[in-house]
This record gives structure tokens, sequence and C-alpha cells, in this order.
């Protein structure tokens, strides 16, 4: 190996240490996880997680620990997961159903489109308390498709301050409109989230809770003393 099994290298003003053997990946991956479990900051990550604050691309640290404290026994526990059973099965048996009437038919069927949309029913159902297959949804189907594409891609997109953190970075994202496409995003995806607080928040005393109702009810809940608090950004 020319190089050897750990390189560093420098993309723009950023380190980045390639690891290319097991023993390597061992020593990184289990025995110093805790130091390298945090997922690298980006523009896009920032600006999507209302300043990572997400459970996913949060840095490892107290607030990481609240928070999965809180998904595991608000969001994710085991009776909180079986209370939505009735969704995932209500869901799947639509999709069962379209598959068996197009075999039936001979007609093709899309099925990228068609896992697509049971996981984004069963999602929106489960965390929005919404199916966006029904009328009076704030976003068809297809808006919905798009933005989770646009989305991933403004995330992922080069912007010159992930590696040249700084003014220099800043001005050559503002020249070259690297931002204006994810702002645009951004900006809609923020809209339709209000929507569904907002939503939230006049119907209150839900039958069927879903997450979003049980956030806001965690944060009603909220004592001053409380070291941690959550935000409608969370």
């Amino acid at each position: 190996m020319k190089y050897g099994p750990v390189m560093l290298l420098r993309l723009g003003l950023v380190p980045v240490v390639v690891i290319s053997s097991s023993e390597a990946a061992e020593a990184v991956l289990k025995t110093h996880d805790l130091e390298c479990c945090s997922r690298p900051k980006t523009v896009g990550t920032g600006k999507f997680t209302y300043g990572f604050k997400d459970i996913a691309l949060s840095e490892y640290g107290a607030y990481w620990r609240e928070m999965r404290k809180l998904a595991v026994i608000e969001l994710f526990s085991l009776k909180r997961v079986q209370s939505f059973r009735y969704i995932r099965e209500e869901e799947v048996g639509l999709v069962v159903k379209k598959v068996s009437e197009s075999a039936l038919r001979q007609s093709p069927l899309d099925l990228s489109k068609t896992i697509f949309s049971l996981t984004a029913s069963i999602i929106c159902r489960v965390a929005l308390g919404q199916n966006f297959n029904e009328d009076g949804f704030v976003i068809d189907q297809e808006r919905i498709e798009e933005l989770v594409t646009e989305a991933a891609e403004a995330i992922g997109t080069f912007n010159f301050s992930d590696f040249f953190p700084g003014a220099l970075g800043r001005f050559l994202d503002w020249f070259f409109q690297r931002y204006k496409k994810m702002n645009k995003v951004f900006e809609e995806l923020d809209a339709f989230y209000q929507h569904v607080i907002d939503d939230h928040l006049k119907l209150e005393g839900r039958k069927d809770p879903d997450i979003v109702s049980l956030l806001l009810d965690l944060i009603h809940k909220q004592g001053n003393e409380d070291s941690f608090k959550l935000n409608i950004d969370n």
C-alpha cells in the first residue's frame, strides 16, 4: 500500500482522514467511536435541520443524549409503535389491493412510486396525522416527491463554504448563487411544517395522537427548571 492504512487529505481547508484497512477501521468505528461518531457539519445539513437540531445530524454530546432518550421513551417505545400498527396495516393493505387490481387488469405499475407512496403515507399519518393521498392535504403527492428529491440534492450540493469556511467561502457561494435553490426548497418545507404545527395547535386533544401532537404536548408541559427544553424547531 503506497500511502499506508491512514491518510490525511485536505479538501480546501478541511482535513479529511481516509481509512483503508480493517484494523484502522476498527480503531475508528469501535475503539474511538465516541470521538468519530459525529457527522460533518455542512451548509445544507445545518439549514434543513434548523441548526443541527435533528437527532440524526446533531453533534454527539449532552443534547444528542437527551434527544435520544426522548425518542426512545416518548416517541418510539414499544407501546407507541404498537399504537401505530393499524396505520401500517391499512396502508400495506391498500398497496396490496392496488397491485392485485393492476395484475388483474394486466396493466403496468410503477413499483418505485408505489413504494414511495406507501412509505410517505405511513410517515405522514404517524408523524403528522394526515394522509397526503386524501383530499385537502396541503401539498399533493407529486410535489411531495419533488420536495424530497430537491431537499436531498440541496443537502448534498457542493458549497464553497463547506470547504473554505469563513468570508471567502460565503462570498463565493453568494457570487455563484449556491444558496438560491436550497433556500427556495427550505422555505417551502418550512411553510409546510408551520402549516402542520398551526393545524395541530387549532385541534388540541386529538383522539389518535401523532408524533407532532406528542411533541407539542411535551413542549407545553416543560417546566422553567428543566435543563433540556424542546422548541418548535425540534
